[in-house]
């Protein structure tokens, strides 16, 4: 009767096991400021927009005067080893075609990588639209600012800059720092578009 109970008990046990995953997204703006993000000092205030919004009530509105611009910021470091990407919904305004830089930055002032919003999204902003843009911090577009060797990168200020001429306002929605996949490191194929997957 025992050596039954012991065929019975393995499966129940492999069941029970729970499975571990990586860290879970972490939503940055979604009509309010979420997870204790704040908007750092410094650059232009934000203002939040109640008609021009991408999903729910409320987006931001960014005026087109150089220089301006986005900084989320946060009080604690984020690990690129946690947050490996970013997503958010982008609204040219009425002129569209707005030069923006994306800047991932560390409390201290340290500076790990810029990107070109247009280029991450794959052309021109367009006007009185909104785009979808998502990538990784490890994406070429992103030119980063670390030297040789193995580095474990933090940061706490998402920073969005308008170099453009252009006049008016442009939008912000839907910002989520996007979670790392520890799976996909020689486990998985990253691009499964890829002939070699």
């Amino acid at each position: 009767m025992k050596e039954a109970s012991k065929f019975v008990l393995l499966p129940l046990l492999t069941i029970a096991v729970p499975a571990f995953s990586a860290s879970v997204d972490l939503t940055v703006f979604d009509d309010l400021l979420e997870n204790d993000f704040n908007f750092c000092p410094g650059i232009t205030p934000i203002t939040y927009e109640f008609d021009v919004v991408h999903n729910g009530t409320t987006a931001m509105q960014v005026p087109n005067v150089e220089p301006n611009g986005l900084d989320f910021c946060h009080n604690v470091n984020f690990s690129i080893n946690d947050y490996a990407g970013i997503s958010f919904w982008i609204n040219g305004g009425a002129s569209g075609g707005e030069t923006i830089q994306l800047l991932i930055s560390s409390s201290d002032g340290e500076d790990y990588a810029y990107a070109d919003v247009a280029s991450l999204y794959g052309g021109p902003l367009p006007p009185n639209q909104w785009v979808y843009v998502e990538s990784l911090f490890s994406d070429p577009l992103f030119v980063t600012q670390l030297g040789g060797g193995s580095q474990t990168v933090e940061f706490s200020h998402l920073i969005f800059t308008d170099e453009s001429t252009s006049t008016g306002y442009f939008y912000f929605d839907d910002v989520v720092l996007k979670a790392a996949d520890i799976f996909k490191n020689g486990f998985e194929c990253s691009d499964p578009t890829s002939p070699s997957c």
